[in-house]
């Protein structure tokens, strides 16, 4: 009878709170683009993970080839299989994931020992009445998971940031949107570069981010004057804002 008990109760706990660090610490993120023919994966067998040992140079190349983010997770915490992540990816219809792992420490940990087998001792542990426990040598990681899809061309193809603090330096500026990533599809990649500060997108000035989305939203279809700096130098070009 205690046995059925502790099942049951076991059962009961895993029920009521989530099992997977990427579903707990998801942040979705605003998608510009429109989903395009990549079909929404089925299973964690249509998902391509991407090992990454360079984040930020692993994003933009994925940008270039027609993906947008549309969400992250982060956390700490001891080993854990990729399938975790696999079945994130699923859950919010990413067709892409960058995933990195890196190793942080190595600590004592008090854990129950289970005789029985019948106890949970997962991502999250279950007191389990009856258990003798022991401290065991865990090593933790910090995990980061970006999530992507491929999504049709719009605005202007561009991912932007607001100016660093290296750019304020070097043109003696505080305000504009820089350009971190130009998708190979769109016409910005022949006239804009990767650096270049926009300044002014056809009469809206460019401050920030927010600004930039503002600009290429009023003038959607239209082809535009589009001030950039670059080198200290201010250049114009004419694109279509899709």
């Amino acid at each position: 009878m205690k046995k059925i008990f502790l099942i049951l109760f076991t059962m009961l706990i895993l029920g009521c709170s989530s099992t997977n660090p990427y579903e707990d610490t998801f942040v979705g993120t605003p998608v510009t683009g429109t989903r395009s023919s990549d079909k929404v994966p089925l299973s964690d067998s249509d998902i391509t993970i991407i090992n990454s040992k360079d984040t930020k140079e692993d994003m933009v190349d994925v940008y270039e080839n027609g993906y947008e983010m549309i969400g992250y997770s982060s956390f700490n915490t001891v080993d854990l299989s990729e399938r975790y992540v696999r079945t994130q990816a699923v859950n919010v219809g990413a067709t892409l994931v960058i995933y990195s792992k890196k190793f942080v420490s190595q600590d004592s940990e008090l854990e129950p020992v289970f005789y029985d087998g019948f106890c949970y001792g997962g991502y999250y542990s279950v007191n389990c009445t009856g258990a003798d426990w022991q401290y065991v040598l865990k090593s933790r990681y910090d995990y980061l998971a970006t999530f992507w899809i491929k999504t049709e061309l719009s605005g202007l193809g561009i991912l932007i940031r607001d100016i660093s603090q290296e750019k304020r330096k070097e043109l003696g500026i505080n305000y504009g949107a820089e350009i971190q990533a130009i998708r190979k599809d769109s016409e910005a990649r022949n006239e804009l570069a990767l650096g270049d500060v926009i300044i002014k997108i056809g009469e809206n000035d460019i401050k920030n981010k927010e600004d930039y989305k503002k600009a290429t939203d009023e003038n959607k279809g239209k082809k535009v004057k589009i001030e950039i700096l670059r080198k200290n130098k201010t250049i114009s070009k004419e694109i279509i804002v899709l």
